[in-house]
């Protein structure tokens, strides 16, 4: 785990309780503001995305609070109803306070953790909606103008995360699993276990309801704004509630958010809403006549307290359930030598395989890695894996029973090892044990029944498959490759052997050799070295290149767009970063150097003793 992950695993709930009693510190009490930064924490969504490694769901948890409260502040929600700065120039004095630089300040709030979790794009929009909808019901002026302007700003975020909308839009339908993959129906909790965040292994009893329970209580007894504001925040949590059932599910068609991510809002609202109950118990019960509000509020104060128990009960070692050992640990043999130029295909719940992936099927999603080992490389999916269905197709086969030979159709893609994992974490001797997480009940009969793989004992929580005649990614062999040929002919698929080195893509070919393989996609993204010859298309999405020297090495060839995009994109995030810091705070600095004023010598003698 690197060093990044690690300050985000261990700040971010901290951060999101900062954020939950700023965002009820004008309607409470000091005490108030504390009890809703306990819940924020006490509630078990925090705990089981850093349990699960999630750093997408963590990191969106952490800045929930404040993308809430500036929605709230563009929706005009009292207390948040203040009159927003005049219309300035572009980057001066002001202009972050007006209108347009609220709006602003939203999208760049948004695209910072949207690249970290894309779901929370949706997340944004769903929340708008939600405030919009409790302000129609609770009466407020022009309950759709708040919308309006959250749709502005997730413009401005969709802009400044160029790569990520331009290659969502290109992948058509599929471009939506950008935003996540749909979990296995059935090892997800239905809409009350989701009430209490039990998605993992902490939030676990019936104390887990207590929270959620006390979150009602600001709806029974709070007054004026208190009410308002908890009027709007439960419908933000229902909405929020809603569509984590839908993704629960298994989603709608391809789009599926993450689902921890979803749940993001629904934990900030329960969380202000118990603060809110002690807020309205301490400032609005006081005037009013004794009866049942003072006692709701006294027993949902009780409530809210021991609903802490879990917080402290969870805590245990301080890991929050955190298993103690890694993939890294338990497959440490796909790091081996004999592991370069190959790839590792893992299969089973998109929650248990490391970093991102794609979707086979209603809780099966898969994801491959080179040379072992994930990588940081496999920290996030693209929107649409690039000639995925050289992989899903054969697996997709292989589960309705059309083959046997899926080793054989998985060999151009270089899979040598098949990863189904079963658990979020391996399950080692002496270790934590890691929630389950079981795979499709036909994936693993299926993969059983084939004949060219072989399963390994002894994966922890993985089974494990060795697939026998697969090919390196770049390969070599005397005889040619026919153009027609397909992964289903074994003569396609056989005698090639792998480059001489320590490199996945270069090498030395063995001396008999004449034809390399090259099995990288697009293929008009790379060319050989060692062949000065036009390639020749391979299955439909690899090349063949005939050698014309024994030191091969794959380049590539088109030009880096990629690169160019990111860097026009993060120019694009300074720019709107200086222009809402303000001209004057960074221009000036910049420009303006101090200015010393010339002395006479008769003033420099009287300053002299």
């Amino acid at each position: 785990m690197g060093a990044a992950v690690r300050v985000i695993l261990l700040l971010a709930v901290p951060i999101g309780a900062i954020g939950t009693s700023r965002l009820v510190a004008p309607l409470t009490s000091g005490r108030a503001r504390l009890l809703a930064a306990a819940a924020f924490v006490g509630l078990g969504l925090g705990a089981n995305s850093i349990a699960g490694g999630d750093v997408s769901a963590i990191a969106a948890l952490g800045a929930m609070p404040f993308v809430l409260r500036r929605i709230l502040r563009l929706a005009e929600v009292p207390p948040f109803d203040g009159p927003f700065g005049a219309t300035v120039a572009l980057g001066s004095r002001g202009w972050r306070a007006s209108r347009v630089g609220q709006v602003v300040a939203l999208g760049l709030l948004v695209t910072v953790f949207g690249a970290l979790a894309p779901a929370l794009l949706v997340v944004v929009l769903v929340v708008g909606v939600a405030v919009a909808i409790g302000s129609l019901l609770v009466g407020a002026p022009q309950p759709a103008r708040g919308l309006f302007r959250v749709l502005g700003a997730l413009v401005v975020a969709l802009i400044l995360l160029a790569p990520l909308t331009l290659s969502a839009v290109l992948a058509g339908g599929s471009g939506l699993t950008v935003f996540g993959t749909a979990p296995a129906p059935w090892s997800t909790p239905g809409v009350w276990g989701l009430l209490r965040f039990a998605v993992g292994p902490n939030s676990v009893g019936p104390l887990t309801w207590l929270l959620p329970i006390a979150a009602l209580v600001p709806l029974l007894i709070a007054r004026h704004a208190r009410l308002l504001l908890a009027a709007i925040l439960t419908s933000v949590g229902v909405l929020s509630l809603a569509l984590a059932t839908v993704v629960a599910h298994g989603g709608i068609g391809p789009f599926a958010p993450d689902l921890m991510v979803v749940l993001a809002p629904l934990a900030v609202a329960v969380a202000a809403l118990v603060g809110l109950g002690l807020g309205a118990f301490e400032i609005d019960l006081p005037s009013a006549d004794f009866g049942w509000r003072q006692l709701i509020g006294l027993i949902g104060v009780g409530v809210a307290v021991l609903g802490l128990i879990p917080l402290v009960v969870d805590a245990g070692n301080g890991r929050w359930h955190m298993p103690s050992n890694g993939y890294s640990d338990s497959l440490s043999f796909l790091r081996s030598p004999s592991s370069v130029g190959t790839r590792v295909l893992w299969l089973g719940d998109p929650r248990g395989i490391p970093g991102g992936s794609w979707s086979i099927q209603e809780g099966l999603g898969w994801s491959t890695s080179l040379d072992g080992l994930p990588t940081g490389a496999n920290l996030y999916a693209p929107a649409q894996a690039t000639a995925g269905t050289t992989v899903s197709g054969p697996v997709e086969l292989a589960i309705e029973g059309k083959t046997v030979h899926l080793g054989q159709l998985l060999a151009p893609a270089g899979v040598t090892q098949v990863v189904v994992v079963t658990s979020v974490a391996p399950n080692l001797t002496g270790g934590a044990v890691s929630e389950k997480l079981p795979p499709p009940e036909a994936l693993l009969p299926a993969l059983r029944h084939q004949l060219d793989l072989q399963e390994v004992p002894g994966g922890g929580g993985a089974v494990i498959f060795n697939v026998a005649g697969s090919m390196p990614v770049v390969s070599t062999r005397r005889a040619p490759l026919r153009e027609a040929a397909t992964p289903s002919n074994p003569v396609a698929t056989s005698g090639w052997r792998g480059l001489d080195g320590s490199s996945s893509t270069s090498g030395t070919a063995p001396r008999t050799a004449r034809h390399a393989y090259v099995g990288f996609a697009p293929a008009s993204a790379f060319s050989l070295s060692g062949s000065k010859s036009a390639p020749t298309p391979a299955f439909g999405w690899a090349q063949t290149f005939p050698l014309s020297s024994s030191t091969v090495s794959v380049v590539l060839s088109a030009p880096p767009l990629d690169g160019v995009l990111a860097a026009l994109t993060l120019f694009g995030w300074l720019a709107v970063s200086l222009s809402l810091i303000g001209r004057h705070r960074w221009l000036d600095w910049w420009w303006r150097r101090p200015r010393v004023e010339p002395v006479e010598p008769e003033e420099l003698e009287e300053q002299m003793p």
